[in-house]
């Protein structure tokens, strides 16, 4: 289908889609655009026209001074580590820029921006698996909630994972995902082409994509891994109730949940996270005792589906 077909294709599956199921508005708002600082507003948000969008999605970095967590000077955990978190760098910038050659839009002007996203996921990917574990919980199915432009994909693109998948409810978001994986030389299982075809455990394709209002074809006790990154305080609460719902219900006994924002200190919709995704089955296996926006861009934190094994061996 044309790109410039995209954009209908979307509303076409959401119009669908609600008028056999109806969707709740909070279910597919991003309810604090309008008081966010950042050069797309709510009605960009709503629009898509082609490739030169993916482009604005990198210029988005410009409006935020990104902390290079790992530049600064500090003590490192383990030989080589230094080493290692470069490798991590020069690999997401490679895999940016064959993407952008292979959409026709690589520029040098977007190296500034290349490097800036390739830290900034260098350190999430640092976060998500820092920690060892068990064979049991080797990172092989993810679910990337709110993907924004899929940066996470260039780094664990090169893992040997199973399966990728990418959820969002914004038009302009969906859209430039759906060109990047598309140019990322890996097979893509996309929503809004196969619809009733369109299953997440099914067929070979490493990538999956689909929209927020389909969480219903998400397997349950499926993923190992949930990233989401500069989503959860800005979500309707009841969105907010919904999701962990969801993540608990969708991550296997003992996967990860990984988030990655400003904690307790930004919250549009006035819930206090910690305190509530403690409720709802999680566990806080990682979170920094770090400034927020001094040492690091956001505080990671690392939760843990309660598993019952590791629960009765601690008794």
């Amino acid at each position: 289908m044309a790109i410039d077909k995209l954009l209908a294709a979307f509303r076409d599956a959401f119009e669908r889609d609600n008028a056999r199921t109806p969707v709740p508005d909070w279910m597919v708002s991003w309810a604090a655009l309008d008081n966010l600082k950042m050069d797309l507003s709510r009605a960009a948000s709503e629009t898509y026209s082609g490739f030169q969008d993916v482009r604005k999605s990198y210029c988005l970095a410009r409006a935020y001074k990104l902390v290079r967590f790992f530049e600064q000077p500090h003590t490192h955990p383990y030989p080589g580590f230094s080493d290692y978190v470069r490798g991590l760098i020069e690999r997401h910038k490679e895999f940016d820029r064959t993407m952008l050659r292979a959409l026709g839009i690589y520029g040098k002007d977007l190296e500034p921006d290349i490097e800036t996203y390739a830290h900034y996921t260098a350190e999430d990917f640092v976060f998500q698996t820092m920690i060892p574990t068990p064979s049991r919980r080797q990172v092989r199915l993810i679910l990337d909630y709110g993907a924004g432009n899929g940066r996470q994909l260039s780094q664990w693109a090169h893992e040997d994972i199973e399966r990728y998948v990418a959820v969002d409810a914004i038009p302009f978001s969906y859209c430039v995902q759906n060109a990047i994986f598309g140019a990322s030389g890996k097979e893509l299982d996309e929503y809004i082409w196969k619809l009733d075809d369109f299953a997440v455990d099914g067929g070979t394709a490493p990538l999956k994509h689909l929209p927020a209002w389909r969480h219903d074809l998400l397997p349950s006790d499926y993923f190992d891994l949930v990233i989401t990154i500069m989503v959860l305080p800005e979500l309707h609460p009841k969105l907010i109730f919904h999701l962990l719902a969801l993540f608990h219900r969708v991550l296997k006994p003992g996967g990860a949940f990984y988030i990655r924002d400003w904690d307790n200190s930004v919250h549009h919709n006035n819930l206090r996270l910690t305190e509530l995704i403690s409720s709802f089955g999680f566990v806080l296996e990682y979170r920094p005792h770090l400034d927020a926006g001094k040492d690091v861009y956001g505080i990671p934190r690392l939760w843990r589906k309660r598993e019952e094994a590791s629960i009765t061996s601690m008794a």
